[in-house]
């Protein structure tokens, strides 16, 4: 028996006909997803006709086809998943309503383009729900099994924390300053696994493209290292525990980045972060740092250890440091010099000097001179052209710091806390 006719369907009638009477659809100010129901509601409305009314509503801003899905799933789910299905997209819906609304009132208008901006920003997340949901509506209804569309949703989920979360970073990096919205509001966040990830094989050159691009040059990165970086992302794809995000622009790839899981027995033990690439073409690439800083944000609060690859000389490893990673290695790939960082969880012991200000740790430079240690913290400083020794590395010191300041650039070394976790620890414990 279906969810509707396990409910009352002269409830849902009475509800449907009760939002369609306060004009809720073309009148917002009423009610919109994401608040209580109106006081006139019937009495015995529960919370998952509630859920159930959001997704249908969610859905239907995007065609009558779309709100049909939503009663064919209906229709064709037990009682409990129905629940679990509409809790789940009611609070997709409510996300990207809240999405809206923030962007609404963080982002002054220029040009009177922040509301068409926050409506075609967030119709491009509700566009992916949609088009999931109406997908799987002829296979649930036949084989009646909702896991994988709950498994898709929660990407769709991750896609609308992951867009909040990166305009909220832009506008705290920004400040009083104007954003230009015009360009942005084609902006689409993708996040996905990489055996779904495969299957969009025009997507997947796409970013293959943008590999050979930045890894193109053969006077800074060899064909081997280049190679080796690309049968990585392959391997990714292929990997059931890799998540990757995306961001695009009209279809074209702006930045993306992967995630591989690493479970044992089951359980979670590390992540290991790469695959981290730019199109400068789109907002000088800011927007895709940004967005790869937020997801990054996301990974953490899985509480594992974070472990990824770079190369020293690109000043993306400076912000890798300064965001929270520390190198414990430095080595070299097919020529190109390289270091191992990882970030480590909440609940390591936290490294003393990533506390300390940039203006603290240059004034120690300034006491220390080069090469001298101060206590289990050594302090380096290097005029921009010249190359930092990074030989501390092999004595069980991390790089906790790495950032330009004035005319030099700044290494702060520190003693690796006892018990540390580190990628080679990892592999010796495999």
């Amino acid at each position: 028996m279906s969810y509707i006719n396990k409910q009352s369907t002269n409830e849902i009638n009475r509800l449907i006909a009760t939002l369609k009477k306060i004009d809720v659809v073309t009148n917002p100010d009423h009610w919109t997803i994401g608040d209580p129901l109106p006081d006139n509601q019937p009495d015995n409305i529960n919370i998952h006709i509630k859920n159930f009314i959001t997704a249908f509503l969610s859905c239907s801003e995007g065609g009558d086809k779309y709100g049909d899905s939503i009663i064919a799933i209906a229709n064709a789910l037990d009682r409990d998943d129905a629940r679990k299905f509409f809790a789940k997209y009611a609070e997709i819906a409510t996300k990207i309503e809240s999405a809206k609304q923030y962007l609404r009132e963080n982002f002054r208008p220029e040009s009177g383009t922040t509301a068409e901006f926050a409506e075609q920003a967030t119709r491009n997340l509700l566009r992916r729900g949609n088009e999931l949901i109406d997908q799987y509506a002829a296979t649930v209804a036949t084989h009646g099994d909702m896991t994988p569309l709950l498994k898709k949703l929660d990407d769709i989920q991750a896609e609308a924390m992951l867009f909040t979360s990166t305009f909220r970073a832009l506008r705290q990096e920004l400040g009083p300053r104007p954003l230009d919205l015009r360009e942005l509001k084609f902006a689409d966040f993708i996040v996905s696994s990489g055996e779904m990830l495969k299957e969009q094989t025009s997507t997947v050159e796409a970013m293959k493209q943008i590999y050979q691009k930045n890894y193109g040059d053969r006077s800074q990165y060899s064909k081997e290292f280049s190679d080796a970086l690309l049968r990585s992302f392959e391997n990714a794809l292929n990997n059931p525990g890799t998540r990757f995000y995306l961001l695009k622009h009209q279809n074209d790839i702006a930045a993306f980045c992967r995630f591989d899981h690493e479970y044992r027995n089951g359980v979670l033990k590390a992540t290991y972060f790469g695959s981290f690439n730019t199109n400068p073409t789109y907002w000088r690439g800011r927007v895709g740092e940004t967005m790869v800083e937020q997801a990054l944000n996301e990974e953490k609060e899985l509480g594992v250890p974070i472990f990824a690859d770079c190369n020293p000389r690109s000043p993306i490893t400076k912000k890798y440091i300064e965001f929270g990673f520390v190198a414990t290695r430095a080595y070299e790939h097919n020529g190109t010099p390289s270091l191992s960082i990882e970030l480590p969880p909440k609940t390591a012991t936290p490294f003393t000097s990533k506390q300390l200000s940039n203006k603290d740790i240059a004034t120690m430079a300034d006491k220390a001179g080069v090469g001298r240690e101060q206590s289990d913290i050594l302090v380096r400083s290097y005029p921009h052209d010249t190359e930092p020794d990074l030989s501390p590395l092999r004595n069980e010191y991390a790089l906790t710091r790495f950032f330009d300041e004035g005319n030099r650039t700044i290494c702060v070394f520190e003693k690796m806390p006892r018990g540390a976790i580190t990628s080679e620890s990892l592999e010796q414990a495999a």
